[in-house]
């Protein structure tokens, strides 16, 4: 989509530098009213003067090394001539190759504004004896391109993203509870603002940093690393995916126990079956033998089965077998996953499976406080189900906590159906 004059104006109050916006003032001035040759050649100066001052920013506030030789490269070629301008361009290539602000796709098209900058200032006489003079289309396309590939970038970017991004966050996570503040902050300040191969950079960064690195930083910020990385998949799911299976060998070193396969977990029940295939068996063979010590884990293990209806089948076949107990957070991913259509309905059946097959007073207690927090989702015929449920099994009635817990039960039935009948159910008929 071409951007008119108004989408200029306003992409140009997210320029970065205060002084490259004053300078970017004349470019459009020039452009809105036709001038559109000097527009151009003010594009340029503004793009090389936008560049010098990123480099400062960096040398000046972050200590930046590679910024501070790259100014001091071009001073040295400055005053060795100081008529020759091949110093810009010099310039542009240092930043495109040493420093992550500008990549290999985009700086061809600063590349193009030079060219026709050279063109306007230095004017060629064509075979018609015009002087070349670019069109309105032209010049609207270079400011367009000035503006998205460099104007309106955080000089930041220029370094290692992955590291002031990790760094950002640690120092930020107590401002950033909140999953869309959150969301909101990295939108604007990273992923709005990074080009594709940027991104792919910093998804491999932040998975290592996730799933493989352990010492007290990595475990500290694990939990919001592993958000983020989540937040940037939902940018692209589609070239994230991709990249994990042209490169499954990076992406299947990672740890092989504790915390960081914990969180891999977690951030594998927010994708697709496609995530998990692509990793080595042996990660696979670590991530089985956790769930079977780790019943959080063996919950959310959807993709180990394929699909989320053959997952609740054995989830549920499981908590009728054996004597488990999952942590409310464990519950409420698994309400995400399911939270409609015929994954409510999956839900709903685990959780009445989950409270009537409790397998000892400890086991229904602990069952009951996951069960009873859903019980919105039950309908009348659901609740007939569970007193039936219980009605069969005394590790539930039998319990000293049961008279309480009955009544959460019956408040809810008498919700949905004021003269219900509790005859039929021995230990809820006297209310």
């Amino acid at each position: 989509m071409i951007l008119d004059e108004y989408s200029i104006s306003t992409r140009a109050t997210n320029i970065y530098d205060s002084k490259t916006k004053d300078y970017f003032n004349e470019v459009l001035s020039n452009y809105n009213g036709g001038n559109y040759r000097s527009s151009v050649v003010m594009l340029w100066t503004v793009i090389v003067c936008d560049l010098l001052f990123k480099l400062e920013h960096l040398r000046d506030l972050k200590g930046d090394k590679t910024a501070e030789k790259i100014l001091k490269d071009i001073k040295n070629m400055q005053a060795s001539n100081t008529k020759d301008p091949k110093w810009e361009l010099e310039l542009l290539k240092k930043v495109s190759t040493q420093t992550q602000l500008i990549d290999n796709v985009n700086v061809k098209y600063l590349e193009r504004i030079q060219e026709d900058r050279h063109l306007s200032a230095h004017p060629v006489i064509d075979s018609q004896s015009d002087l070349h003079r670019p069109n309105k289309d032209t010049v609207r396309s270079h400011i367009r391109n000035a503006l998205d590939v460099l104007l309106t970038v955080p000089p930041y970017l220029a370094r290692n993203i992955s590291s002031d991004l990790m760094e950002d966050l640690s120092q930020n996570k107590d401002k950033l509870g909140d999953i869309k503040e959150l969301k909101s902050y990295l939108n604007a300040r990273y992923f709005k603002i990074t080009n594709t191969s940027t991104q792919e950079k910093l998804f491999k960064d932040l998975w290592k940093m996730t799933f493989k690195v352990v010492n007290d930083k990595a475990d500290e910020n694990r939990n919001i690393n592993r958000t983020a990385l989540e937040l940037l998949y939902q940018q692209n799911s589609k070239t994230f995916k991709d990249l994990v299976a042209s490169d499954k060998g990076y992406f299947s070193k990672v740890a092989d126990s504790g915390d960081p396969l914990v969180s891999l977990v977690s951030f594998l029940f927010n994708t697709d079956v496609s995530f998990y295939t692509h990793l080595d068996c042996d990660v696979k063979v670590n991530l089985r033998a956790l769930s079977s010590i780790n019943s959080d884990v063996k919950c959310l293990m959807w993709f180990e089965n394929g699909s989320i209806e053959q997952h609740y089948r054995c989830i549920s076949e499981w908590v009728i077998k054996e004597e488990v107990s999952v942590t409310e957070g464990c519950l409420k991913k698994l309400f995400t996953l399911s939270d409609s259509g015929e994954g409510g309905i999956l839900f709903k059946d685990f959780l009445i499976n989950y409270y009537i097959h409790s397998h000892s007073f400890n086991n229904a207690d602990d069952r009951f406080f996951g069960f009873i927090n859903y019980r919105h989702i039950f309908n009348i015929d659901d609740f007939k189900v569970i007193m039936e449920g219980v009605e069969r099994n005394s590790q539930i009635y039998a319990r000293y906590r049961f008279s309480d817990d009955r009544k959460g039960i019956i408040k809810q039935v008498l919700e949905l159906e004021s003269g219900f009948d509790f005859s039929n159910y021995e230990h809820f008929k006297d209310y």
